[in-house]
């Protein structure tokens, strides 16, 4: 254990002071406002609320709803937090207020994404009108590559070759012990983005690959650990957090790089544009470009929406993934009641994508999986971009916001007896007594957020997540660790992941389909 210099003890000291003066100001200036302030906690000196918050914030903030509301407030560090638990309340602040509400906080983690360019972490506070003609960019080419039946089919093809790679390597990698597939599963949700950004694959052991994964590994766990060097920036005078935050300076660069090596290739090696219909995302912006010459500085925007969409799609849907495979241990018999739907409607080939809207129960599932497990539990933290009111609450500019995905999901007024899991509450009858999606109940679960942060990547995600869980299914024979039984036990970080998952693969019938 690292012990402080004489230095940093009285830095800490002083800061406490400081702060402890501050905190007594902020206390009478609150008594005094007249501001009609949402209720909550009573926060501590320096720390505020942080401590009481425990390693799992998402089931402190559900209990935290139950007692004050659908809107309460915290104080993490020296922030002014609200917590946002209900969906009408959620709705009414990032989709009705989406220009207030939309903002980002000025943290010092932030500055370091996209050499400070990033669109996920910057609002038209920090970059301007660049910043709205950014975000309708990259969500006006994942449209175009979304839409076009061509790319709709290489999508198919490259994903389910990702998928029938990804589960042989778990196979082969579970024949004699049991495993945890996460590590796997990340890789193979990796490749894909790689697949959608620059139209290429990587071997899982290609020495650029495995760069671009570490670098996603720390982005992940200092992010998740920032709020606590974001929100209490004096935590860096030790040498664990400073260290911390130096090596997540010089990965958030290398990462960036990466990214931009990427796009210089395809650019020196693409042939006619004109000839071409775009099949990821680097060429359907050059090809946007007309026959104007492709800048330095275009190319930094393209790998910049490209690190934007890989750091928030590597993440999510494989967590997602490996909830799925920790349910299904949990749920045998859905399972097999995925099995019988695949082979009653697809026969004996392969799934596609184009077997969505007959596999309804399959997509039932994975919406149930999102519900039920919320493995993204808040939204990244939002920003006033101005004071306002909410709920009858005064909510000052520059107040942190978080949206608590979590309380939203588990609503017993939304969704009867919430603890349970059952996929047939996402499905619902259509006029002909055939078995659809229940579009209502769709439209009330929370797990991209929404308004003008929601997820730009949230349809390509569902669309991987139906084809690997369809081809698992009809493929494979999952078995459980009996000395590591799967539970619904998760660790908190970026995202929720399950805590003691280990099983094996055994593909039965993928031959069949070779």
């Amino acid at each position: 254990m690292e012990i402080p210099s004489l230095f940093e003890v009285l830095l800490f000291l002083a800061a406490f002071f400081t702060a402890l003066l501050a905190y007594n100001n902020w206390l009478i200036s609150i008594s005094t406002s007249g501001k009609r302030l949402p209720p909550g906690l009573f926060p501590w000196p320096i720390v505020g609320n942080a401590p009481f918050l425990g390693s799992k914030p998402h089931k402190t903030f559900h209990e935290l709803a139950k007692k004050y509301g659908p809107i309460y407030r915290i104080k993490l560090g020296s922030v002014k937090t609200i917590v946002l638990s209900d969906f009408k309340t959620i709705k009414e602040a990032l989709v009705k207020q989406r220009q207030i509400f939309g903002g980002r906080m000025r943290f010092e983690t932030y500055k370091y994404v996209q050499n400070g360019a990033s669109n996920i972490f910057n609002d038209v506070s920090t970059q301007g009108e660049v910043w709205n003609k950014t975000k309708l960019e990259m969500l006006r080419h994942l449209h175009n590559l979304s839409t076009s039946t061509t790319v709709r089919k290489k999508s198919n093809e490259f994903i389910t070759d990702d998928v029938i790679y990804m589960l042989k390597e778990l196979e082969s990698a579970s024949v004699t012990n049991f495993i945890n597939p996460e590590k796997t599963i990340r890789k193979a949700g990796a490749n894909t983005m790689c697949m959608i950004c620059f139209g290429k694959r990587y071997a899982y052991d290609d020495k650029d690959f495995c760069e671009l994964l570490q670098a996603n590994e720390v982005f992940s766990a200092v992010v998740s650990a920032g709020a606590m060097i974001d929100t209490m920036p004096w935590i860096t005078v030790f040498p664990k957090y400073r260290q911390i935050l130096e090596t997540y300076k010089k990965t958030m660069k290398h990462f960036y790089k990466w990214n931009l090596k990427r796009v210089e290739e395809i650019v020196t090696n693409l042939p006619d544009t004109n000839l071409m219909e775009p099949t990821n995302v680097v060429t359907s912006m050059i090809m946007s470009n007309g026959n104007g010459k492709i800048t330095t500085k275009y190319m930094e925007q393209i790998a910049s929406i490209c690190s934007e969409l890989f750091g928030a799609g590597q993440d999510t849907t494989p967590t997602a993934f490996t909830w799925i495979n920790n349910y299904l241990l949990l749920y045998p018999n859905v399972m097999k009641r995925m099995k019988k739907d695949i082979k009653e409607t697809v026969g004996d080939r392969l799934p596609t994508l184009f077997d969505r809207p007959k596999l309804p129960y399959v997509d039932a599932f994975i919406h149930e999986i999102f519900r039920h497990s919320s493995f993204a539990p808040t939204s990244i933290p939002h920003g006033t971009l101005k004071k306002t009111t909410l709920c009858g609450y005064d909510i000052p500019q520059g107040t942190m916001v978080f949206a608590n995905q979590y309380s939203v999901n588990r609503d017993p007024n939304v969704w009867p007896d919430p603890e349970k899991f059952d996929p047939m509450r996402f499905l619902c009858k259509d006029e002909s007594g055939e078995l659809t999606m229940n579009g209502e109940a769709v439209e009330n679960l929370l797990i991209f957020s929404m308004g003008l942060r929601k997820c730009p990547g949230s349809e390509s995600a569902k669309t991987w997540l139906f084809l690997a869980t369809a081809i698992l299914a009809q493929t494979c024979e999952l078995m459980q660790d009996p000395s590591h039984p799967p539970s619904l036990d998760a660790e908190f970080g970026l995202t929720l992941r399950p805590s003691c998952l280990r099983m094996k693969f055994r593909l039965n019938t993928l031959k069949t389909f070779q």
